[in-house]
């Protein structure tokens, strides 16, 4: 039985108000809070480990309720900065197996709740019923929404949704609009989907039809109110966005970038990054300036009595797992948000929204023993919370020497997985696949390990790969789209033309009507110089689909490109 643990003299946020108690004693036993009360008034156990707690606060642990988990060398980052609570927007299998491992005591990390696959095409309702039928039948925990989804199954996306008791969450799906997502009750996973739609007056995806006008935003933030649902603002991720678009070479020199695995920090770089670059003068324009109208949106919502949550989109855009947080917590007491309304987004919020006020996010018997020790006031001053004496992890202490233990492991543990990977491609490819699946949910590090192969031996062993594993394991993930066009932009990123552009291909002979595939393969033959070859298949990827992902792009392309 886990030793039980005594916080002492500390004083202590219990978020049920905007209250701070001092000189308190906090209990817990087997991963609960058992007893809290003013010192001397709380019988401590006698084998109790004491932790002493003056001039520090004790407080909930922090929820990032917009992140996407790549792999699980990063999961102890979240806890070295007291992230306790993740909230995972596009679920894998891997996903709810580290969730349990997580809850069986077997990996360190946070809590994961997951939604499934994401919903990012059009499709009938009655396959949109399917898939969400699917996704309750895995033990996810949400759905999550993209732009693509149509106007004719959003109803009955929604209403099977709602009949499985899953969470809602996502980006406003563009044919539906606004007006449909808020009388659906589908929650926000970022501020920026407000400002595409509801202050634009057009209907199509373009940054220059959103008019930021500040007159609108007390009658936006009162109708998103009246609809109940909850808004994940992902303010640092925006600005981080913005940081990218306009100088990428100060953001990665940020002080936690090397953190994050090499695979990751490869495609933030120049050349591979997708916001350096990509956008005309017009657009830079107009995210520079929606970033601080979206705090003001922040704060529009937040006297609204909006119920808001914090989150970054970590890690594979540029937000670093943990260590955003932070920075998010921050950017809204910058917005206009009080401390204590800050912490409400990052504790008491998410647990009501995951519909578990009574489990978490709070400092009260019963309440789950996620908890943090910071040095100072955090309501007096929100960088507090960054000084951390010490980590709880449902009952699980860790001191400041271990919280800087874990972190000094960490890349260290990016690189020996991916080290691993390319040697087990060298002599068992179905391992290694199999071995993808359970670590690379994401298929960002497939793509990175198989162009070190290629590198080494060749372009034709990816051929020979894919080969084997379609007779050995057919649902191996490197056998996904998703893999093979890591891979492609892996290659490109080497400048390793020949290489990507026959991935690319063979990408496109595997998946012939994806839309997707044929962008990928458009986008590698314009960098590598051909033109006319960019041209055809941005051409054949609208044709596919004139409403992919990066359609408004090709278009662009195309326009910047005439015949």
């Amino acid at each position: 039985m886990d030793r039980p643990v005594a916080f002492m003299d500390v004083a202590v946020l219990p978020m049920d108000s905007e209250r701070r108690l001092e000189h308190q004693v906090v209990v817990v036993q087997a991963g609960r809070i058992t007893a809290l009360g003013p010192l001397g008034r709380v019988r401590v156990p006698r084998n109790a480990l004491r932790v002493r707690g003056a001039g520090r606060t004790l407080l909930p642990g922090l929820t990032d309720t917009h992140v996407h988990l790549a792999t699980p060398t990063e999961l102890p980052l979240y806890l070295v900065n007291g992230v306790t609570t993740v909230f995972n927007l596009d679920g894998r299998p891997a996903h709810l197996h580290w969730r349990q491992q997580v809850e069986e005591g077997r990996r360190l990390g946070p809590r994961i709740l997951s939604a499934g696959p994401t919903f990012s095409e059009a499709m009938t309702p009655a396959a949109a019923k399917a898939k969400v039928d699917a996704i309750a039948a895995a033990g996810y925990d949400a759905v999550k929404i993209y732009n693509q989804v149509g106007r004719e199954e959003y109803p009955a996306l929604i209403a099977e949704a709602k009949s499985k008791g899953l969470l809602i969450m996502g980006h406003v799906p563009r044919k539906p609009g606004f007006e449909a997502t808020m009388a659906a009750g589908q929650s926000l996973a970022h501020a920026e989907e407000i400002v595409y739609t509801a202050f634009n007056p057009g209907v199509e995806e373009t940054f220059g039809l959103a008019a930021l006008d500040e007159a609108k935003l007390p009658a936006v933030a009162r109708r998103v109110a009246e609809s109940g649902v909850s808004v994940t603002l992902t303010l640092t991720c925006f600005h981080d966005i913005d940081r990218q678009a306009r100088d990428l070479d100060a953001f990665l020199k940020g002080p936690n970038i090397g953190y994050l695995p090499a695979w990751i920090q490869a495609g933030l770089r120049p050349g591979a990054n997708r916001y350096h670059g990509r956008y005309n003068p017009t657009d830079l324009a107009f995210i520079h300036a929606a970033y601080p109208f979206q705090a003001k949106l922040a704060k529009a919502l937040s006297d609204a009595g909006v119920p808001l949550m914090t989150g970054t989109d970590a890690t594979n855009i540029g937000p670093v797992a943990g260590f955003s947080l932070h920075q998010e917590l921050e950017e809204l007491v910058a917005a206009g948000l009080t401390p204590f309304q800050a912490l409400r987004a990052a504790t008491t919020a998410p647990a009501a929204y995951f519909r578990r006020p009574g489990e978490f996010g709070m400092v009260a018997p019963g309440q789950r023993a996620d908890l943090l020790l910071v040095d100072g006031d955090p309501l007096k001053d929100i960088r507090r919370v960054r000084a951390l004496e010490g980590v709880m992890a449902k009952g699980r202490w860790t001191d400041k020497a271990g919280l800087a233990s874990l972190l000094a492991a960490v890349p260290a543990a990016h690189a020996a997985l991916r080290a691993g990977l390319v040697a087990d491609f060298a002599t068992d490819p179905v391992t290694a696949g199999r071995r993808l699946g359970e670590e690379d949910p994401l298929g960002l590090l497939g793509g990175d390990v198989l162009a070190e192969v290629m590198t080494r031996e060749g372009a034709g062993v990816y051929g020979r790969i894919l080969d084997v594993l379609r007779q050995a394991d057919p649902a191996s993930p490197l056998l996904k789209e998703e893999v093979g066009n890591n891979l492609g932009y892996a290659l490109l990123q080497r400048r390793a033309f020949t290489q990507a552009l026959a991935v690319f291909r063979r990408v496109c002979t595997d998946f012939p009507r994806s839309a997707n595939a044929e962008d990928s393969l458009a986008e590698g033959l314009a960098k590598s110089g051909d033109v006319p070859g960019g041209r055809a298949h941005y051409r054949r990827a609208l044709e596919l689909d004139p409403a992919y992902g990066n359609a408004a792009e090709a278009r662009k392309w195309l326009e910047a490109h005439p015949d």
